[in-house]
Protein backbone atom coordinates (compact mmCIF):
# COMPACT_ATOMS: atom_id res chain seq x y z
CA UNK A 1 0.00 0.00 0.00
CA UNK A 2 1.25 3.18 -1.36
CA UNK A 3 1.64 5.55 1.97
CA UNK A 4 1.62 9.62 1.45
CA UNK A 5 3.74 11.44 4.34
CA UNK A 6 2.90 14.59 5.78
CA UNK A 7 5.72 16.47 6.77
CA UNK A 8 6.03 19.32 9.05
CA UNK A 9 7.22 22.01 11.18
CA UNK A 10 6.20 23.01 14.67
CA UNK A 11 7.61 26.25 15.86
CA UNK A 12 6.79 27.90 18.63
CA UNK A 13 7.37 31.37 20.28
CA UNK A 14 6.53 31.87 24.15
CA UNK A 15 6.45 35.34 25.27
CA UNK A 16 6.68 36.69 28.72
CA UNK A 17 -3.08 32.04 30.83
CA UNK A 18 -1.07 28.81 31.04
CA UNK A 19 -2.21 26.28 28.97
CA UNK A 20 -2.17 23.02 30.18
CA UNK A 21 -2.64 19.67 28.09
CA UNK A 22 -3.89 16.92 30.72
CA UNK A 23 -6.97 15.08 29.38
CA UNK A 24 -10.34 14.55 30.80
CA UNK A 25 -13.21 13.29 29.04
CA UNK A 26 -17.27 13.26 29.58
CA UNK A 27 -18.94 9.67 28.30
CA UNK A 28 -22.24 9.40 27.21
CA UNK A 29 -24.79 6.58 26.27
CA UNK A 30 -22.94 3.24 25.79
CA UNK A 31 -19.72 4.52 25.83
CA UNK A 32 -17.14 3.13 28.77
CA UNK A 33 -13.79 3.86 29.82
CA UNK A 34 -11.70 0.80 29.19
CA UNK A 35 -8.29 1.79 30.30
CA UNK A 36 -6.13 5.05 29.88
CA UNK A 37 -7.53 7.21 27.34
CA UNK A 38 -9.47 4.42 25.96
CA UNK A 39 -12.77 4.08 25.47
CA UNK A 40 -15.32 1.51 24.09
CA UNK A 41 -18.20 3.41 22.41
CA UNK A 42 -19.87 0.59 21.27
CA UNK A 43 -20.66 -3.52 22.52
CA UNK A 44 -21.80 -6.18 20.20
CA UNK A 45 -25.40 -5.68 20.89
CA UNK A 46 -27.53 -3.99 18.60
CA UNK A 47 -29.25 -0.10 18.61
CA UNK A 48 -26.28 1.25 21.07
CA UNK A 49 -25.33 4.91 20.88
CA UNK A 50 -21.79 6.20 22.63
CA UNK A 51 -19.59 9.46 22.49
CA UNK A 52 -17.16 10.84 24.39
CA UNK A 53 -16.24 14.43 24.48
CA UNK A 54 -12.87 16.19 25.60
CA UNK A 55 -13.79 18.53 28.99
CA UNK A 56 -11.88 21.31 26.68
CA UNK A 57 -13.17 22.86 23.31
CA UNK A 58 -10.52 23.08 20.72
CA UNK A 59 -9.68 26.46 19.03
CA UNK A 60 -10.26 26.61 15.65
CA UNK A 61 -7.84 29.30 14.43
CA UNK A 62 -5.24 27.13 15.70
CA UNK A 63 -3.65 23.95 13.32
CA UNK A 64 -4.34 20.50 15.47
CA UNK A 65 -3.14 17.30 14.66
CA UNK A 66 -5.37 14.50 16.21
CA UNK A 67 -4.00 10.98 16.33
CA UNK A 68 -5.95 7.80 17.67
CA UNK A 69 -5.77 3.78 17.74
CA UNK A 70 -9.34 3.04 16.25
CA UNK A 71 -11.08 -1.10 16.14
CA UNK A 72 -13.94 -1.03 14.47
CA UNK A 73 -14.67 -4.84 15.41
CA UNK A 74 -14.35 -8.27 14.04
CA UNK A 75 -18.08 -8.86 12.48
CA UNK A 76 -17.25 -7.59 8.36
CA UNK A 77 -20.83 -8.83 6.98
CA UNK A 78 -23.22 -8.67 10.01
CA UNK A 79 -20.98 -5.89 11.69
CA UNK A 80 -22.10 -1.65 11.89
CA UNK A 81 -22.17 0.73 12.14
CA UNK A 82 -19.20 2.70 12.49
CA UNK A 83 -17.38 5.56 14.22
CA UNK A 84 -16.85 9.43 13.62
CA UNK A 85 -14.85 11.84 14.69
CA UNK A 86 -16.60 14.90 15.61
CA UNK A 87 -16.93 19.26 16.67
CA UNK A 88 -19.81 20.04 17.85
CA UNK A 89 -20.95 22.99 20.03
CA UNK A 90 -23.93 21.39 21.82
CA UNK A 91 -21.88 20.96 24.84
CA UNK A 92 -20.27 17.42 26.83
CA UNK A 93 -24.09 15.84 27.32
CA UNK A 94 -24.48 15.62 23.20
CA UNK A 95 -25.43 12.29 21.74
CA UNK A 96 -26.88 11.26 18.30
CA UNK A 97 -28.77 9.13 16.67
CA UNK A 98 -27.60 5.17 16.27
CA UNK A 99 -27.54 2.80 13.24
CA UNK A 100 -26.59 4.70 10.32
CA UNK A 101 -27.06 7.74 12.20
CA UNK A 102 -23.52 7.01 13.73
CA UNK A 103 -24.27 9.10 17.38
CA UNK A 104 -24.00 12.26 15.05
CA UNK A 105 -27.06 12.52 13.12
CA UNK A 106 -29.72 14.82 14.52
CA UNK A 107 -27.01 17.04 16.20
CA UNK A 108 -27.42 20.98 15.96
CA UNK A 109 -24.08 22.31 14.50
CA UNK A 110 -21.53 20.11 13.90
CA UNK A 111 -18.70 18.63 11.83
CA UNK A 112 -17.84 15.25 11.19
CA UNK A 113 -15.44 12.27 9.92
CA UNK A 114 -16.77 9.28 9.58
CA UNK A 115 -15.51 6.07 9.68
CA UNK A 116 -18.36 3.86 8.44
CA UNK A 117 -18.68 0.31 8.11
CA UNK A 118 -22.05 -0.19 6.92
CA UNK A 119 -23.67 0.72 3.48
CA UNK A 120 -26.95 2.78 4.11
CA UNK A 121 -28.26 3.79 0.61
CA UNK A 122 -30.32 6.61 1.62
CA UNK A 123 -27.43 8.15 2.28
CA UNK A 124 -25.33 7.50 -0.23
CA UNK A 125 -23.66 5.19 1.08
CA UNK A 126 -21.38 2.61 -1.03
CA UNK A 127 -20.75 -0.66 -0.58
CA UNK A 128 -17.49 -0.66 1.08
CA UNK A 129 -16.20 0.77 4.63
CA UNK A 130 -15.82 4.29 3.69
CA UNK A 131 -14.14 7.88 5.20
CA UNK A 132 -16.22 11.06 4.59
CA UNK A 133 -16.14 14.40 5.93
CA UNK A 134 -20.71 15.70 7.11
CA UNK A 135 -21.85 18.61 8.93
CA UNK A 136 -24.86 19.94 10.38
CA UNK A 137 -25.44 16.63 12.16
CA UNK A 138 -26.43 15.10 8.58
CA UNK A 139 -24.94 11.59 7.73
CA UNK A 140 -26.11 11.99 3.59
CA UNK A 141 -23.58 12.24 1.57
CA UNK A 142 -25.74 13.74 -1.08
CA UNK A 143 -26.43 16.72 1.14
CA UNK A 144 -25.26 20.14 0.54
CA UNK A 145 -23.59 19.81 4.34
CA UNK A 146 -21.32 16.70 3.12
CA UNK A 147 -18.03 18.03 2.13
CA UNK A 148 -15.91 15.37 0.72
CA UNK A 149 -16.37 11.71 0.36
CA UNK A 150 -16.76 8.96 0.47
CA UNK A 151 -13.79 7.59 0.13
CA UNK A 152 -12.31 3.93 0.78
CA UNK A 153 -11.46 3.33 4.27
CA UNK A 154 -8.34 1.08 3.29
CA UNK A 155 -6.99 1.50 -0.41
CA UNK A 156 -8.17 -1.67 -2.37
CA UNK A 157 -9.99 -2.96 0.35
CA UNK A 158 -13.38 -3.45 1.32
CA UNK A 159 -13.06 -4.35 4.74
CA UNK A 160 -12.33 -2.05 7.86
CA UNK A 161 -14.12 -4.59 10.31
CA UNK A 162 -10.99 -6.89 10.92
CA UNK A 163 -10.78 -7.36 14.26
CA UNK A 164 -7.80 -5.16 14.22
CA UNK A 165 -6.29 -1.53 16.00
CA UNK A 166 -5.87 1.17 13.41
CA UNK A 167 -4.28 4.42 13.37
CA UNK A 168 -6.58 7.25 12.68
CA UNK A 169 -5.14 10.78 12.28
CA UNK A 170 -7.24 14.31 12.02
CA UNK A 171 -5.06 17.26 10.82
CA UNK A 172 -6.45 20.81 10.61
CA UNK A 173 -5.12 23.61 9.19
CA UNK A 174 -6.48 26.87 9.61
CA UNK A 175 -4.51 28.90 7.36
CA UNK A 176 -5.06 27.13 3.92
CA UNK A 177 -8.96 25.94 5.47
CA UNK A 178 -7.60 22.17 5.24
CA UNK A 179 -8.92 18.90 6.72
CA UNK A 180 -6.82 15.84 6.04
CA UNK A 181 -7.90 12.80 6.94
CA UNK A 182 -5.09 9.57 7.65
CA UNK A 183 -6.07 5.69 7.91
CA UNK A 184 -2.84 3.53 8.95
CA UNK A 185 -0.82 6.11 7.71
CA UNK A 186 -2.13 6.62 4.46
CA UNK A 187 -3.52 10.11 3.38
CA UNK A 188 -7.27 8.67 2.23
CA UNK A 189 -8.99 12.63 2.11
CA UNK A 190 -8.07 15.93 1.57
CA UNK A 191 -11.22 18.40 1.89
CA UNK A 192 -11.52 22.20 2.16
CA UNK A 193 -13.53 23.27 4.59
CA UNK A 194 -14.50 27.24 5.84
CA UNK A 195 -15.05 25.38 9.31
CA UNK A 196 -15.16 28.73 11.52
CA UNK A 197 -17.37 30.72 8.94
CA UNK A 198 -19.54 28.38 7.30
CA UNK A 199 -19.61 25.38 9.80
CA UNK A 200 -19.61 27.37 13.03
CA UNK A 201 -21.36 30.72 11.99
CA UNK A 202 -18.33 32.40 13.54
CA UNK A 203 -17.69 30.39 16.56
CA UNK A 204 -13.53 29.36 17.08
CA UNK A 205 -13.68 27.21 19.90
CA UNK A 206 -15.66 23.70 19.75
CA UNK A 207 -16.35 20.44 21.57
CA UNK A 208 -14.33 17.43 19.87
CA UNK A 209 -14.78 13.92 20.38
CA UNK A 210 -15.95 10.37 19.17
CA UNK A 211 -19.41 8.88 18.56
CA UNK A 212 -19.92 5.53 17.24
CA UNK A 213 -23.43 3.51 17.22
CA UNK A 214 -24.96 0.03 16.24
CA UNK A 215 -28.29 -0.91 14.58
CA UNK A 216 -29.68 -4.18 14.13
CA UNK A 217 -26.02 -5.22 13.06
CA UNK A 218 -23.23 -4.47 15.57
CA UNK A 219 -19.64 -4.34 16.87
CA UNK A 220 -17.08 -3.74 19.56
CA UNK A 221 -15.98 -0.41 18.38
CA UNK A 222 -13.26 1.27 20.56
CA UNK A 223 -10.52 4.20 20.21
CA UNK A 224 -7.81 5.38 22.30
CA UNK A 225 -5.74 8.37 22.75
CA UNK A 226 -2.41 9.22 23.18
CA UNK A 227 -1.24 10.26 26.75
CA UNK A 228 -1.33 14.00 25.39
CA UNK A 229 -3.03 13.93 22.46
CA UNK A 230 -3.11 17.58 21.00
CA UNK A 231 -0.01 19.29 19.77
CA UNK A 232 0.96 22.49 21.38
CA UNK A 233 -0.30 25.74 19.82
CA UNK A 234 2.50 27.51 17.47
CA UNK A 235 2.37 30.75 19.96
CA UNK A 236 1.59 30.61 23.29
CA UNK A 237 1.98 33.62 25.88
CA UNK A 238 2.63 33.18 29.43
CA UNK A 239 3.14 35.29 32.55
CA UNK A 240 6.85 35.13 33.78
CA UNK A 241 7.61 32.27 36.03
CA UNK A 242 4.71 30.15 34.82
CA UNK A 243 5.24 27.08 32.63
CA UNK A 244 3.48 25.06 29.89
CA UNK A 245 4.24 21.23 28.52
CA UNK A 246 5.01 21.27 25.26
CA UNK A 247 3.73 18.33 23.20
CA UNK A 248 3.97 16.65 19.82
CA UNK A 249 1.87 13.66 18.33
CA UNK A 250 4.75 11.58 17.36
CA UNK A 251 5.75 7.54 18.06
CA UNK A 252 5.41 6.45 21.43
CA UNK A 253 8.95 4.62 20.70
CA UNK A 254 10.55 7.20 18.77
CA UNK A 255 13.59 9.99 19.13
CA UNK A 256 12.07 13.34 19.73
CA UNK A 257 15.33 16.45 19.95
CA UNK A 258 13.82 20.15 21.07
CA UNK A 259 16.42 22.99 20.27
CA UNK A 260 17.73 24.56 22.23
CA UNK A 261 17.35 22.72 25.20
CA UNK A 262 17.19 25.85 27.27
CA UNK A 263 13.80 26.45 30.23
CA UNK A 264 13.26 22.39 29.22
CA UNK A 265 12.61 19.72 31.79
CA UNK A 266 13.97 16.95 29.38
CA UNK A 267 14.90 18.17 25.42
CA UNK A 268 14.57 14.25 24.45
CA UNK A 269 10.91 13.81 25.05
CA UNK A 270 7.51 14.62 23.03
CA UNK A 271 6.59 16.60 25.82
CA UNK A 272 8.81 18.39 28.44
CA UNK A 273 7.51 21.49 30.58
CA UNK A 274 9.03 24.69 29.92
CA UNK A 275 9.61 27.62 32.15
CA UNK A 276 10.87 30.43 29.78
CA UNK A 277 12.60 33.16 31.28
CA UNK A 278 12.21 35.15 28.06
CA UNK A 279 11.12 34.74 24.83
CA UNK A 280 12.12 32.33 23.05
CA UNK A 281 11.43 29.90 19.64
CA UNK A 282 11.75 26.66 19.53
CA UNK A 283 11.87 23.60 17.23
CA UNK A 284 11.78 19.91 17.42
CA UNK A 285 12.44 16.47 15.02
CA UNK A 286 11.06 13.84 16.07
CA UNK A 287 9.69 10.65 14.71
CA UNK A 288 6.02 10.56 13.71
CA UNK A 289 3.29 8.03 14.57
CA UNK A 290 4.02 6.19 11.39
CA UNK A 291 7.78 6.23 11.95
CA UNK A 292 8.56 9.10 9.23
CA UNK A 293 11.11 11.32 10.37
CA UNK A 294 9.85 14.99 10.99
CA UNK A 295 12.19 17.49 10.69
CA UNK A 296 11.96 21.50 11.57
Amino acid sequence: MKRRKIPGILVMMLMIPTWIFGQSYFLQGSATNTGPDCYQLTPAIGTQTGAVWYASPLDLTQPFNIAFEIGLGAFDVNGADGIMFVLQTDGTNAIGQSGGGLGFLGFNTAFGVEFDTWQNGQYGDPVFDHIGCVSDGSVDHNAASAFGGPVALIAGNANGEDGQNHIGQIIWDPATQLVSVLFDCDLRLTQQVDLIGEVFGGVSEVFWGFTGSTGGSYNVQTVCLQENSLTTPPEITLCPGDSIQLNVVGSPGGSYQWSPPVYLSDPSIPNPWCTPESTTTYTVSYTGLCGDAIAT
